[in-house]
């Protein structure tokens, strides 16, 4: 090789390195956040630590996550593939024939790893042990994006929120409060939508999720709205760790799930009404009577789905969300090394004569501050009309 072309390589390595070192030092007290930060992974006082509500909660998400695959199966639903679906079956099985809590040891487990890692492949904890500039990058992340809140964010709105130790992702002690840029990311959004909304901390509401994840935006969304009702909507593996963490997390609130609904082949305003948290299989999303739903979020999770059922969740939307009502999401708008299946943000279905697109952003950098997805993200917050234009 090249004598200067080695220099030059060498040079531009030294560079990157200063670069991505030099970000650190910007952090106070970087060495005493990564040392508490490795302290608490490994805190035996673990939320999930042996406990009556937490065992009670878990037999529960187990017990209703056994009837949504077996009513779906009558249905011949096709629910997805993949780990945790060949992970979870072996738990029913067992929990099934001995009701032991070796079965949910091991659905917690994994929820446990699948929470801190997004696969099943390792825990957050070994991977911070093994990879030390891991742990930086997660503590940079983190003081970063609070940093980013407390310029955007008014102060009533962060300080409205609390913050879950049940079962939620590693965070920093940054400042005396908890950080994670995950959760960041969510109190961001929720601004956005007190933003565009015009909607006061004591209205009324019906939120609903498609898509709901772990439901951590629900409890963004209920800790700043206390009288919203929130609808969790996502598939039966999905649901299993969500209606677990949401099950504590809303312990104190009048919770709906499967076995709740499962009777119920219409589910009007008036049955929202009863409850303030309701957990939903997806396969029960077309039961929602029109007009049932006033504000419908999605994160991420359309862009995940093939092109079809894309295209027939919208004209779900055209009739479960009233008029008036609102769509919001954020979603991913980049196809690098993306299937062509999946429509990204600009090939969303709008049907633009029932709805009226108030902010359509294609790119928001700001998203990219809390780091949490691969591809860039947009934003598109429309309201349906009154009436259609023709």
């Amino acid at each position: 090789m090249n004598p200067f072309l080695r220099l030059y390589k060498a040079f531009r390595l030294g560079l990157s390195t200063f670069r991505r070192e030099w970000r650190y030092f910007q952090v106070p007290e970087m060495e005493r956040l990564r040392v508490a930060y490795l302290h608490l992974l490994w805190d035996p006082k673990h939320p999930k630590a042996d406990n009556r509500a937490h065992w009670e909660s878990a037999k529960r998400a187990l017990r209703n996550y056994r009837l949504q695959l077996a009513d779906a199966a009558k249905q011949q639903e096709t629910l997805g593939t993949g780990p945790s679906w060949s992970v979870a079956n072996p738990w029913i099985e067992r929990y099934e024939k001995n009701g032991g809590d070796e079965a949910i040891t091991e659905a917690l487990d994994y929820v446990g790893r699948t929470e801190y890692t997004g696969d099943d492949e390792y825990f957050w904890a070994d991977r911070c042990l093994k990879f030390n500039s891991d742990l930086r990058e997660f503590v940079y992340i983190a003081w970063n994006s609070d940093r980013f809140l407390k310029e955007t964010v008014p102060a009533s709105v962060r300080n409205a929120i609390g913050f879950s130790e049940v079962g939620q992702f590693p965070y920093v002690p940054i400042n005396g409060t908890k950080q994670d840029s995950l959760y960041n990311r969510y109190i961001y959004l929720l601004n956005r939508f007190i933003q565009h909304s015009g909607y006061k901390r004591e209205d009324k509401f019906v939120w609903c999720e498609l898509g709901s994840g772990y439901g951590r935006m629900a409890q963004v969304i209920r800790d700043y709205f206390p009288n919203a009702t929130i609808l969790l909507v996502d598939i039966p593996t999905t649901l299993l760790p969500a209606s677990y963490v949401n099950g504590r997390h809303f312990s104190k609130l009048r919770l709906a799930f499967y076995e709740d609904i499962r009777e119920k082949t219409v589910f009007t305003r008036e049955d929202i009404a009863k409850y303030d948290v309701i957990f939903m299989p997806h396969f029960m999303f077309e039961r929602l009577a029109p007009g049932t739903v006033d504000v419908l979020w999605n994160a991420s999770s359309l862009a995940e789905m093939p092109r079809d059922t894309v295209i027939n969740y919208f004209k779900l939307f055209d009739r479960v969300v009233r008029p008036g009502g609102i769509f919001f999401t954020s979603n991913w708008n980049e196809r690098e090394g993306y299937p062509m299946v999946h429509p990204i943000l600009d090939e969303f279905p709008w049907n633009r004569t029932d709805w009226d697109v108030k902010s359509y952003i294609r790119r928001d950098p700001n998203m990219d501050i809390f780091k949490t997805l691969p591809l860039p993200l947009g934003e598109v917050y429309c309201v349906r009309r009154d009436t259609p234009v023709k």
